[in-house]
């Protein structure tokens, strides 16, 4: 847009400067501040301080809001003319919604000084804005109240962490993988009575099944079966439990699904349908050993419960929020948008689970909270979300990159995999096998990848171990320190997955170093922590930044992801209803 059209812009189509004469519009934005944001970039951000009246030239975007929930929801829509940051600029208070970008959007800030000079003094301007904050402020209650769903409502569970319904039953959570099958089954009236249970079929030869309640865990060992005989073999093998923990597909009000990779098509779990089967598989380019393996578990589950709603809980959801900047590569743009080569992320489910705990441990709104979130397990990741929006995360196109892992090699120059081509003939499958299942940990120690085993060999005096433990600490500190620096602050530092959970060494390196910027680690709190219960505390008690160890079950977050997708389903459905037009009876003779 030229200098010309964008005067002729402001004159024209911002209705905040119908009553203002050319120069003094001239004025202001000569003295205001141009900008532009990308799509799902951050204009303006909850609890900020009021700096800036905005006003949206190109694009769109929108005033939206988290709950306590994580859902995010729309208070208003933004096209060109629209103007943003009311409510902050006219009472002085923290922004209390953020300003979120749909797609690339060109803006004048115009700062308070600037305001208060000469919008302040309009009458007309001041009138204007005034309804419009009045609307804005109508819609925000209305939305409040609409949002209070049952779950959200209740005192007890304010962040609706908890899987309690008003319905009795069982649901049910299955991640099918291809060497593995972990399940859990949850009791909605009854949490102290949840079972997990992993299929082991890595031996072609016999499968071990170990279920587990609380602290009694047992194991079976029995020849290879179907994927078809799956419930069969779960209620047998929860039998050994006992009665009251018997498994009986009967019992079961819904079942959730892990799919690995979702694309940039779906950004939250979903009720499933053909329609999103069939996208599932379309999607399998991108995760070939995962998402067949995961329709093939929801085809099975839906031919033997179909009276139940099935639900797809994607790990790469939640990074959906991620900005372009942040997502795409150093590639021709061609190929993203040709091929879909971009950052996806994964572990989304156990980032958005992590935020919303550390909200409700200390207490404070998910909206205006900076959290970076370490996933470090068999695979490892971290998140850095902002006011509970995933803005940035270490994996990429696949579960591959980032840190490096227990046994994957993470983020490596993609130059070395054509020098393995060329002089050592590998083909593209060793190529995979050798980054996936040979590398990280447990290539740089050539031990084990058992942080436990690593750490142990270290202690012993082992040069190899002890350079891949230190390996995988730095690379966790450095992207912590990164993640700091793009959100331009952090309150919270959580930890979770089995090694994040359970080595105390790895914590205290991840943390080393980092007291310039809030992250103050209690050492003794640290090494006594011994098994966490829901979560724990171990930041020192002069630390800015609450450091947090969270405990990770991920049956059960695809559960807890399951339960909201099918209450913001039938939300929908009810919506609908309400909305479709009444149909006319026409009654007959037959009818009286």
């Amino acid at each position: 847009m030229s200098e010309i059209d964008l005067k002729q812009f402001f004159l024209e189509q911002v209705r905040l400067f119908e009553h203002f004469p050319a120069d003094k519009v001239d004025d202001i934005v000569s003295q205001g501040q141009l900008a532009s944001y990308e799509g799902n970039e951050a204009i303006l951000e909850t609890g900020d301080d009021s700096k800036y009246l905005g006003v949206l030239i190109t694009g769109h975007a929108e005033i939206s809001v988290t709950d306590n929930t994580g859902t995010r929801s729309v208070l208003s829509q933004l096209g060109p003319g629209d103007v943003f940051g009311v409510m902050s600029i006219l009472t002085g208070e923290r922004l209390s919604a953020d300003v979120i970008a749909g797609n690339r959007c060109y803006v004048l800030l115009i700062p308070h000084a600037v305001f208060n000079a000469h919008i302040l003094t309009n009458p007309k301007a001041i009138a204007y804005l005034s309804r419009l904050l009045l609307d804005r402020m109508r819609n925000m209650s209305l939305d409040i109240v609409a949002g209070q769903t049952p779950s959200a409502a209740k005192s007890d569970d304010p962040y609706a962490l908890s899987l309690v319904t008003g319905q009795p039953g069982k649901v049910v959570a299955l991640n099918v993988g291809l060497s593995q099958i972990h399940f859990g089954i949850y009791d909605t009236k009854d949490m102290g009575s949840d079972v997990h249970g992993i299929v082991d079929n890595a031996d072609p030869a016999v499968v071990c099944i170990t279920v587990m309640v609380g602290s009694q865990v047992k194991t079976q060992m029995r020849e290879p079966f179907p994927i078809s005989e799956l419930f069969r073999v779960m209620q047998e093998a929860t039998h050994l439990l006992g009665d009251a923990f018997t498994f009986h597909p009967e019992d079961v009000t819904a079942v959730g699904h892990r799919v690995v990779h979702g694309g940039s098509k779906f950004s939250s779990a979903v009720v499933i349908t053909p329609q999103v089967i069939a996208e599932i598989e379309a999607l399998s380019v991108f995760a070939p050993l995962h998402n067949p393996v995961n329709v093939e578990g929801i085809r099975m589950a839906m031919k033997q419960l179909p009276g139940v709603p099935h639900v797809a809980v994607f790990d790469t959801a939640f990074h959906q929020t991620l900005p372009p900047y942040a997502y795409l590569y150093g590639l021709p743009y061609d190929l993203y948008k040709q091929e879909g080569i971009r950052r996806y992320g994964f572990h989304g489910t156990s980032h958005r689970y992590v935020s919303l705990k550390a909200a409700e441990v200390v207490q404070r709104p998910l909206g205006e909270l900076e959290v970076v979130s370490c996933h470090l397990g068999i695979g490892a990741s971290l998140c850095a979300i902002d006011h509970g929006r995933s803005v940035d995360t270490t994996m990429g196109m696949t579960p591959t990159d980032g840190l490096i892992m227990p046994s994957r090699s993470g983020s490596i120059d993609p130059a070395v995999m054509i020098h393995l081509m060329q002089h050592q003939g590998m083909s593209p499958e060793e190529l995979s096998s050798l980054i996936n299942t040979g590398s990280g940990l447990k290539g740089i120690s050539g031990i084990s990848s058992n942080i436990h085993d690593i750490e142990t060999a270290a202690s012993n005096g082992h040069h190899r171990a002890l350079l891949a433990h230190k390996a995988f600490c730095y690379q966790v500190r450095k992207n912590i320190g990164a993640y700091v620096a793009a959100m331009g602050g952090i309150d919270v530092l959580a930890f979770t997955g089995d090694v994040g959970e359970t080595s105390a060494t790895v914590r205290s390196l991840a943390c080393q170093g980092l007291g310039y910027m809030g992250i103050k680690l209690d050492e003794e709190k640290n090494r006594n922590l011994g098994l966490v219960g829901s979560h724990a505390i171990i930041s020192a008690d002069d630390s800015p930044v609450t450091i947090l160890v969270i405990t990770n079950d991920d049956e059960r977050l695809v559960a807890w992801e399951t339960l909201r997708a099918i209450e913001r389903n039938q939300l929908l459905l009810e919506a609908r209803a309400e909305d479709a037009p009444a149909i006319p009876i026409e009654i007959s003779a037959h009818h009286v």
